[in-house]
């Protein structure tokens, strides 16, 4: 199991009860609260964004970032840091942008995507979305917890997934394995 831009166990929610003793658990995270509950953890709080750690990853396996996810990236990263305003943006976090454009990401494009359309579908989703949320679960961090699982494969687990805009498909989510 890997868990990415979640410092505690309780942040995965019932996807925990799949743990058993013979499952290694991974923790990828740049919060400094990270409580490195996996069985091998890679935090590094001074990193902006999850996003530029998984960047980094792919450049250590010398596997190439092609444009899919490039806007992955791209989305985690502009998410994670506010659009670039948060004080954790870095020049690090700038170069790793820019690479990402020179990979085909077009930020109009993508901010567009992200923050400016939503589809009737897509509006109703989030408002079943939001009839489940457990908001008590923002103290202090970024998250949601649902807790009715919402059109969802998994039981009642919260999974907060970046995807790019082709994982979108008629205001249907499609998540490859």
């Amino acid at each position: 199991l890997i868990t990415v831009d979640c410092p505690t166990q309780e942040r995965i929610g019932k996807v925990a009860r799949y743990i058993g003793d013979d499952t290694l658990v991974v923790t990828i995270d740049h919060h400094i609260s990270n409580q490195r509950f996996g069985d091998l953890n890679w935090v590094q709080p001074k990193a902006a964004a999850t996003g530029e750690m998984i960047h980094a990853l792919y450049k250590m396996a010398g596997v190439p970032v092609d444009k899919t996810a490039a806007m992955s990236l791209y989305a985690a990263i502009a998410t994670d840091t506010g659009q670039f305003s948060y004080s954790n943006t870095t020049t690090q976090t700038h170069r790793v942008i820019t690479e990402l454009i020179a990979r085909g990401v077009e930020p109009y494009f993508m901010s567009e995507k992200i923050y400016e359309s939503n589809s009737l579908g897509s509006r109703r989703l989030l408002g079943k979305v939001l009839e489940n949320v457990d908001f008590d679960f923002w103290r202090g961090g970024k998250g949601f917890l649902l807790q009715e699982p919402v059109q969802a494969p998994f039981d009642g687990a919260c999974l907060i997934l970046v995807l790019p805009p082709e994982s979108i498909v008629r205001d249907k989510l499609r998540v490859r394995a």
